[in-house]
């Protein structure tokens, strides 16, 4: 393994702990500091392993998901209209959005299984089970946002079941876990921003970045 990769994912790595350390203590220049290199960072450890195998679809997915965690972690202005947040989760949808197109492409050339209709299960069932939480806490002007944002993250859940069958078992594991840590991770802030804490940033951003690496490693690994 080249010297470059294993530095860039041990940056990775480093970063990713200081940025959790750094949420812990509720340490703002750490954070400001920190969460832009992830995903940068993550996306050039991706090019150099993946090589003639890379996808800009995924450079995309990583890029947009470093636009969203920069809108996510700046102040708003008015906390009663905000506008960095919801900018935030557009760019993370449009983030999802690229996996999913990424896992239909793999999975066309590949050959389409039946572990599709697993995953359009596990989308609707997910899409319900959201839904459902969401109108219990009471999410008022949020509502709306949240759910098409629940829709395209799971997605992101069906994309991943689809693989099943058609490469690497490991791949489509590792892909399957990574969007389910990406739902958790976002549900928490969702219940955060609702009033109903349910994990500290600190948590939040443990199972964001094992969720945004364990995604890219699976593609990877299904990939080459």
């Amino acid at each position: 393994m080249s010297v470059y990769i294993i530095l860039v994912f041990t940056s990775y790595i480093i970063a990713s702990i200081v940025n959790v350390w750094g949420r812990h203590k509720r340490d703002d220049l750490n954070n400001y500091l920190s969460k832009p290199l992830l995903m940068p960072l993550l996306a050039i450890g991706y090019a150099l392993v993946a090589g003639s195998h890379m996808s800009w679809i995924i450079i995309a997915a990583l890029v947009l998901c470093a636009i969203g965690d920069v809108f996510l972690m700046l102040p708003e202005k008015k906390a009663d209209k905000p506008v960095l947040f919801p900018l935030g989760m557009l760019a993370f949808m449009s983030g999802h959005l690229c996996y999913f197109s990424w896992y239909v492409m793999y999975t066309r050339s590949a050959g389409f299984t039946g572990a599709w209709a697993t995953g359009i299960f596990a989308f609707l069932a997910g899409i319900a089970v959201i839904v459902i939480i969401l109108k219990k806490l009471n999410a008022g002007k949020f509502l709306p946002l949240f759910v098409l944002y629940t829709v395209i993250i799971m997605l992101n859940v069906a994309g991943a079941i689809g693989t099943w069958g058609t490469g690497s078992i490991s791949g489509t594991v590792l892909c399957t876990v990574g969007a389910f840590l990406f739902v958790f991770s976002d549900a928490m802030i969702a219940f955060d921003v609702l009033g109903k804490p349910m994990g500290g940033p600190d948590v939040v951003m443990i199972t964001y970045t094992i969720a945004q690496l364990m995604l890219v490693v699976g593609i990877i690994t299904l990939s080459v």
